[in-house]
């Protein structure tokens, strides 16, 4: 990140886990790899800092959801997994799966950390003016 001339790098690493946390609480668990992907990534923006949300391909897809698809045995003669649907394992070289609903389960994320983002916000704004009225001293004195 850029020179932290609002002094705001204390705020960062707090907003970064507090994202990340709010995001695993969200996310549909399955096997928890999508869940351990979260990690959330800062960059330096005109007005001050934005915090994304990064994780795996299967966290968009999750988010988006997934049309109807076929699917093919690559690594291995044949598919294998439990399905839930049918109480029993399936074995075959192929299977069409009926896709997934959208679970934008960001929108949780936001309505859980908006009154955080809300004091931290206010904060980083106070902590800002302080740290440029400190620097404008120096610079006159």
């Amino acid at each position: 990140m850029a020179e932290d001339i609002f002094g705001l790098a204390s705020i960062i690493p707090l907003a970064e886990r507090a994202l990340v946390e709010a995001a695993q609480a969200h996310v549909p668990v399955r096997t928890g790899q999508t869940r351990d992907s979260l990690n959330a990534h800062t960059s330096a923006t005109a007005d001050g800092a934005r915090v994304e949300l990064w994780g795996s391909q299967v966290a968009q897809w999750v988010i988006t959801g997934t049309r109807a698809h076929p699917i093919d045995a690559v690594n291995a003669p044949v598919l294998a997994f439990y399905w839930e649907r049918m109480g029993a394992m399936f074995f075959g070289p192929h299977v069409n799966h009926p896709g997934t609903q959208p679970n934008d389960f960001r929108r949780a994320v936001a309505r859980d950390l908006a009154p955080y983002l809300q004091r931290w916000g206010q904060q980083g704004a106070s902590l800002a003016m302080q740290n440029l009225k400190r620097k404008a001293v120096q610079a006159v004195a």
